[in-house]
């Protein structure tokens, strides 16, 4: 149906084909054409035949009236013959065609580099801080200072972690209209809010503990130990809420990570009983960005480079992964400079130590990397 469709656009004109190989067999024995001749860039062709239709170097091209021909590429390399076919004066779509199955081949390649979305990135250590990133524009801002970690947008307002300030909640205009700080430092890691409760939760990681908070005004009511220790021995860092349910990433299930054991899961807590009730995934290494997206468990597999999917990796990248959310077509991974170079993988031997977003379409398998002027990247949301 393709073909019939071009066809029926220069049914009038003298039909060339360039590339004289087995689509272009199969198109006149399908079809029927009434092709004039081949042209081909391979001179062990010229002069040979394809159902009687003769093969002729490109040079016959030349000999042509250029409003009284219609070329169709029919080859793999049909981007250089487009150049080659431009060079001689033919135009695409006027005198020369690509086959239809090639004709939006790299549209993905178009599409993600014209996105029209906007995302908060937040940052910590040097130049840390909140960051807005306009990626139609091709823009990037930063609109406050901090050592933020994670983030939470409600209906109203952002919920930011800050290592060293404590919770603070900001107004759509970024303003700070609410401010909790701890009494010590307890290295606060990834945010949750249960929009039915109205309840944040705080991965309180230097203390092994999640920490429950109510948000009109902003008070820790609460909080849910991890282990017994409470000394940051398991690095839990990441929580996500569905319904009930808590979905946790550590980086040590028996608490050694501090030995070199990285034993990391994601878990599964029960929110009534405050009790983890299942390990839903093993066998990663330094873990974060645990995330229900179309009712699928993603998770960044960060010191193995790896965006994964219910215990399995969907994408490998080059560098410490860590910031993850998805608009329903790409996702936006974020990724740091390498802290512990001697923890890197041992099937990687180059790692990209940049800081930045990877915008990853799952479906083309392709992706596109977008710098941020920081050192390293802890959340992203979409705006």
């Amino acid at each position: 149906m393709k073909f019939f469709n071009l066809f029926n656009k220069i049914y009038n004109k003298k039909l060339i084909i360039f590339g004289a190989g087995l689509v272009g067999k199969n198109l006149i024995e399908e079809y029927d054409l009434p092709i004039n001749y081949f042209v081909d860039n391979d001179q062990n062709k010229w002069g040979s035949k394809i159902n009687n239709t003769p093969i002729y170097s490109p040079e016959r091209l030349k000999r042509e009236n250029k409003k009284d021909v219609a070329i169709i590429i029919l080859s793999e390399a049909f981007e250089a013959i487009s150049e080659q076919l431009e060079s001689l004066g033919f135009n695409k779509n006027e005198h020369f065609w690509l086959n239809p199955d090639h004709e939006n081949i790299n549209q993905p390649i178009v599409d993600i580099k014209n996105i029209n979305k906007s995302l908060l990135v937040t940052c910590f250590s040097t130049n840390g801080g909140l960051f807005l990133i306009d990626l139609k524009e091709n823009n990037i801002t930063k609109l406050v200072s901090g050592n933020f970690r994670g983030i939470i947008k409600t209906d109203n307002y952002l919920f930011v972690a800050d290592e060293f300030e404590g919770i603070i909640q900001f107004d759509e205009r970024i303003n700070v209209i609410d401010h909790y700080k701890y009494d010590e430092v307890i290295n606060t890691h990834g945010l949750a809010f249960d929009s039915v409760r109205e309840i944040l939760y705080v991965a309180e990681s230097g203390k092994d503990r999640i920490g429950i908070f109510e948000t009109n005004p902003l008070r820790r009511i609460d909080e849910i130990s991890i282990g017994e220790l409470g000394d940051g021995s398991h690095h839990i860092n990441d929580l996500w809420i569905d319904e009930k349910k808590m979905y946790i990433s550590m980086f040590s299930k028996i608490g050694r990570w501090r030995k070199g054991i990285f034993d990391s899961v994601v878990v599964e807590l029960d929110l009534d009983s405050k009790y983890i009730t299942n390990t839903l995934i093993e066998g990663l290494k330094q873990p974060h960005s645990v995330k229900l997206f179309n009712d699928k468990l993603y998770y960044l597999d960060s010191m193995n480079f790896n965006l994964g999917l219910n215990g399995n990796t969907i994408a490998e990248f080059n560098g410490f992964l860590r910031g993850l959310t998805y608009d329903g077509n790409y996702f936006y991974i974020g990724q740091s400079e390498l802290k512990y170079l001697n923890r890197k993988p041992n099937n990687k031997n180059n790692v990209n130590i940049g800081c930045g977003i990877y915008i990853y379409d799952s479906n083309a398998e392709i992706s596109r990397f977008v710098n941020v002027p920081a050192t390293y990247i802890y959340d992203i949301i979409l705006c």
